[in-house]
């Protein structure tokens, strides 16, 4: 950790930043609240030339001089030479603090996606880390969390841009020097959480502890970010991971470890944009997938489904549906069962290529050519491995047994020209 940025150095930092991360050309949306660290920031990206900025303002409204300010700003933004826009929040519900955050991001994104642009630009700076990580250590986070908030992250089809990351805020205030910018009084309210960490916890603390642990939780997080490269690269290396509709399927490259398992979930759900199963869950899935004598287990919550059995794991963003047999009799048609359509008609048979059974959940349909009817559609016989999708994937039965089955990637075999009923299987409407 850097003990001390210059004006110079924190220019140049931020321009190396941008020149690292973003594509010249690519227009940025900055979030301007028009405080000490969006301010300075705005001085030196308004120099950029190779990046157009957009900044957006918002207006709380929490207080009655927060409109004029606005405007204040907007003036000041304008002047500079850059487009702004102030956009008015509405009052949230519940957490008020935890609302704002997700509502502003919720815009910045649509009016980021309306300028054709991907990158949104966030002055948090080295301060704010530390309460990050100090929040999460409090909350029990995993440890790989502790790194506090990326430089650069990937997050809904936008790349959110951090680059004062290590830079604190007493460098910010002697970069601005006499220069204007808003002292919001709500920054001091100890209705909130994070100014309580701020003006009360911290402080306290500092007293309790003898001496300032800042620059403790800023290598804390150094170091957490550092292992979580680590164990992301090693997931990478010890899993198979087919993405499909609305999720994942796994297998172990090779045996496998708990925590490596708790990390490759936690990935999973983050890519997926969900973050609902429990640590306990989490727990449970790693165990199953590394201990064979604890068989199937399924694990739902609000937005994540998982299945998962020893070295075999699918994650979805919905629950399947069983199977429950259907008898099709007629010449052709077309059902429902479970998340598949299934539709038969009669054809000469042809040559077919064998797809993987998880390419049905990729959105690939699957076709067999079987003795003509009645079939039966109905799930796989559970005792086959692996067996946790077993109840979700369709099969093909007749009088003599089973004739299609795709994760066996078998059919009967049948005379290439010799007539027969052509049985055609794909995600329904859930892909």
């Amino acid at each position: 950790m850097k003990e001390f940025w210059s004006t110079v150095e924190i220019e140049k930092a931020v321009e190396q930043f941008f020149n690292t991360y973003v594509p010249r050309g690519e227009s940025v949306v900055f979030a301007f609240s028009g405080g000490v660290d969006s301010m300075a920031l705005l001085h030196i990206v308004q120099k950029f030339s190779d990046w157009p900025i957009h900044v957006v303002h918002f207006d709380h409204g929490w207080r009655k001089e927060s409109g004029s300010e606005a405007k204040i700003l907007e003036k000041m933004v304008e002047q500079m030479g850059l487009p702004c826009k102030i956009v008015q929040l509405d009052k949230g519900k519940g957490n008020l603090e935890d609302w704002c955050r997700k509502e502003r991001f919720r815009l910045l994104r649509e009016y980021a996606l309306s300028l054709g642009a991907s990158y949104i630009l966030l002055a948090h700076q080295a301060d704010d880390q530390i309460e990050v990580v100090m929040k999460r250590f409090l909350e029990g986070s995993s440890v790989t969390k502790l790194r506090g908030m990326r430089p650069i992250e990937h997050r809904n089809g936008v790349n959110i841009l951090r680059p004062l990351l290590t830079v604190r805020k007493k460098e910010m205030l002697a970069y601005l020097e006499d220069r204007f910018y808003i002292n919001d009084p709500t920054n001091k309210d100890c209705a909130f959480l994070r100014a309580r960490m701020r003006e009360q916890i911290f402080p306290e603390l500092r007293k309790s502890f003898g001496k300032d642990f800042s620059n403790s939780l800023l290598h804390i997080a150094q170091e957490a970010a550092e292992i979580e490269t680590f164990v992301e690269r090693t997931v990478k290396e010890a899993f198979i991971c087919h993405e499909v509709a609305g999720g994942f399927v796994v297998f172990p490259r090779e045996e496998s470890d708990p925590f490596l398992i708790k990390s490759l979930i936690r990935s999973m759900q983050e890519r997926l944009g969900v973050k609902t199963l429990s640590r306990q869950q989490i727990d449970g899935a790693a165990f199953a997938f590394c201990d064979s004598r604890s068989g199937q287990k399924r694990f739902f919550s609000k937005s994540v489904a998982l299945y998962v059995e020893r070295g075999f794991l699918a994650l979805f963003t919905r629950q399947l549906k069983a199977i429950s047999p259907i008898e099709c009799s007629e010449q052709s048609g077309q059902c429902q069962v479970g998340d598949w359509t299934v539709i038969w008609e009669p054809s000469s048979v042809q040559e077919v290529e064998r797809e993987n059974w998880i390419s049905l959940f990729q959105g690939k349909e699957q076709r067999w050519y079987i003795p003509q009817q009645p079939f039966t559609v109905c799930s796989i016989d559970k005792r086959l491995k692996p067996s946790s999708l077993r109840p979700y994937l369709p099969a093909i039965a007749q009088s003599l047994g089973l004739v299609a089955d795709p994760i066996n990637r078998y059919t009967v075999s049948l005379p290439l020209g010799s007539w027969a009923t052509c049985v055609k299987i794909n995600l329904g409407d859930h892909g």
